[in-house]
């Protein structure tokens, strides 16, 4: 759903008129306008009325999301939840299913070499991963900012298994050099650094 879509989802559930919802923040008008979909708003201004109503940001992010990115990208991540469902019930199966799906239909060549050594990994065939999918694979790690990248982060969690000890542990160092030197204070984002490399 789109951004008024959600604002109105969410006032309707705490139970508030559209003034009461906006109340110090915009006009009563105009937010009329921004939940029927005949204005926007600003970004400065959504996020006073998330944190005013004690509205989960991420749970605001998921209303919308869907509604502000391309079919392709809907598609890749239907398939990566799907994948991932296969692999929390450990149905191979499936696994080799969404795999083949992954590489026929997906633009996202990260996801494809998760998929792969994903199944590799299930089938027990890793030592089968050939060395083009390898150097594809470290070959996304030769970029500036991979720690930045929440994909990137995934694909290091997924292949650990065909790294050499030495680069695997200098990756895993850099990592959490990083994360220190940036005194990351927050237990939500130092939780969310862990969990992509877990």
């Amino acid at each position: 759903m789109k951004i008024g879509e959600a604002l109105r989802e969410v006032r309707l559930n705490l139970g508030l008129s559209q003034a009461k919802m906006c109340e110090g923040i915009v006009q009563r008008p105009f937010y009329a306008l921004v939940e029927s979909g005949k204005s926007g708003i600003r970004a400065e201004s959504l996020i006073m009325l998330l944190i005013k109503h004690e509205v989960d940001i991420n749970y605001f992010y998921n209303l919308v999301m869907d509604s502000y990115v391309t079919s392709e990208t809907q598609i890749d991540r239907m398939l990566q939840n799907k994948m991932e469902y296969a692999v929390n019930s450990k149905n191979i199966k499936s696994i080799n299913y969404y795999k083949n799906k992954i590489i026929r239909s997906s633009s996202d060549e990260i996801l494809k070499l998760r998929a792969q050594v994903t199944a590799a990994y299930f089938n027990n065939q890793l030592d089968d991963i050939n060395d083009e999918i390898c150097q594809k694979i470290y070959k996304e790690f030769d970029k500036e900012n991979w720690i930045k990248s929440p994909a990137l982060l995934r694909l290091l969690a997924n292949t650990m298994p065909l790294w050499k000890h030495e680069i695997l542990s200098s990756r895993i160092k850099h990592l959490l050099h990083t994360v220190q030197r940036k005194k990351v204070e927050s237990e939500l984002m130092l939780e969310r650094y862990v969990r992509k490399i877990c």
